[in-house]
């Protein structure tokens, strides 16, 4: 929904989470109870046209490192910002 209401449309979207992302692109969600939430997943992405992609972890140090940081108590959104702190990742990212 945050890539159709910013027009980022077409979009992929990457995850380390190797089985959520075969469930999703298996495109026949399981008979789990996930299955209800991979349905919705499924019917999204094929409606706004995005595609969900397997990326190992090593592959995005910096995204990894952005989900270990504690959360905050509102959302934000940086479109052609970024925090301070996202710096040391990509720069630690860049020198492997």
């Amino acid at each position: 929904m945050f890539a159709k209401d910013t027009g980022l449309l077409p979009a992929f979207i990457e995850s380390d989470a190797k089985t959520v992302v075969d469930l999703i692109n298996a495109e026949a969600p399981p008979c789990a109870d996930i299955g209800i939430v991979i349905s919705d997943i499924i019917n999204l992405c094929s409606f706004y046209d995005i595609r969900v992609l397997f990326t190992p972890r090593g592959a995005n140090m910096v995204a990894h490192n952005l989900a270990k940081v504690p959360s905050i108590a509102d959302d934000r959104f940086y479109l052609e910002d970024y925090p301070p702190f996202v710096e040391s990742f990509v720069r630690a990212n860049m020198a492997l």
